[in-house]
């Protein structure tokens, strides 16, 4: 991502229409004071891997696919600043009803 720009992270190979949450973060190492990764309780190899300090709800396509837009402000001051980004889906595949996906980083540029 590019100051002043707008990026998209994107999901594939989720279930068709179901709620997803782009979780966006500024850490990957803790959360709210909880190490990460964190074991998603009732939710066998599932894990928290990133800070929940923004969500956004979208919903998957027929193709289990979505996109959530990433707004980057115009300011120089946020060169080098890494986001971390990670999809939880609302699937009734476990006890808890939520699957994750694999953690990404962003490090914005100028």
């Amino acid at each position: 991502p590019i100051v002043g720009t707008t990026y998209n992270v994107l999901l594939t190979n989720g279930a068709p229409i179901v709620p997803a949450f782009i979780i966006n973060g500024l850490s990957n190492t803790i959360a709210n004071g909880t190490p990460l990764p964190y074991a998603l309780p009732d939710a066998p190899g599932c894990n928290l891997l990133v800070s929940p300090d923004a969500t956004q709800l979208v919903f998957t396509s027929p193709a289990g696919q979505a996109s959530a837009a990433t707004v980057i402000p115009n300011s120089s001051g946020l060169a080098g600043v890494t986001l971390f980004h990670q999809w939880a889906l609302l699937e009734n595949v476990n006890q808890l009803g939520i699957v994750v996906s694999n953690g990404g980083r962003a490090t914005i540029d100028l």
